[in-house]
């Protein structure tokens, strides 16, 4: 299993890895989530999905 992208959230200091297919389902989930709320949502980028999901203080970067 091969990590390729990797989670800091600053309110409880936790790391988390992730491989591409958790990350993918990561993203989908959080885009249903939002868009029963706004279909905006539906075009949203990645950043702007997972800063209006997890807030400003959970930050991510893909593995190299």
């Amino acid at each position: 299993m091969e990590y390729k992208f990797v989670s800091f959230d600053l309110t409880d200091a936790t790391f988390s890895f992730f491989t591409q297919v958790e990350w993918d389902n990561l993203i989908a989930a959080a885009r249903k989530e939002l868009m029963a709320e706004h279909t905006h949502w539906e075009t949203a980028d990645v950043y702007d999905l997972l800063q209006a999901m997890y807030g400003e203080e959970f930050f991510w970067e893909e593995i190299a």
